[in-house]
């Protein structure tokens, strides 16, 4: 029972640090797929990407959306923002 005590909240705090680095690599590899599309395409800051993260598996950018470890959603935002994530600060 103690040694539960003292493990279950490191494991918690694991998970969720494991989660926030997922996050934090989705939304990376979304924001470099969106200035390589917006690059290619032309596009200036502030300008959206045409049809979202649709356009940048379409464009090869990205294989597949990518989704949120924690089930937050991700916003794509315009060429030369920081996409985000619902969820958190990640």
């Amino acid at each position: 029972g103690i040694v539960t005590a003292i493990a279950a909240p490191a494991y918690v705090r694991a998970q969720e640090n494991s989660r926030g680095q997922a996050c934090q690599q989705n939304l990376s590899d979304l924001n470099d797929a969106k200035e390589e599309y917006a690059a290619e395409h032309r596009l200036k800051n502030g300008a959206p990407i045409p049809d979202g993260m649709n356009a940048l598996i379409q464009a090869k950018q990205l294989p597949q959306i990518p989704q949120c470890p924690s089930g937050g959603t991700y916003t794509l935002g315009g060429v030369g923002s920081l996409p985000t994530c619902s969820v958190g600060t990640t």
